[in-house]
């Protein structure tokens, strides 16, 4: 990315990190209230870590721009 998109990028990352704060708790107390209590939220917690994980992995490198 170019200096000048580097605010853009920060906004970007901002933005789906308050997501996440605020859609992560949410999910994991509708988790724990109907699918049995704690056991199943932090079996989700391993899944979609274990597929962030995948994908970081088949990113690949970038080749450096001139």
């Amino acid at each position: 990315m170019a200096p000048h998109e580097a605010p853009l990028a920060v906004s970007f990352v901002t933005l789906f990190y308050a997501v996440g704060q605020f859609a992560g708790p949410a999910a994991a107390g509708l988790l724990i209230e109907h699918a049995g209590g704690f056991r199943a939220a932090f079996a989700a917690t391993c899944m979609v870590l274990a597929a962030g994980v995948v994908l970081t992995l088949r990113l690949g490198r970038r080749e450096a721009r001139p």
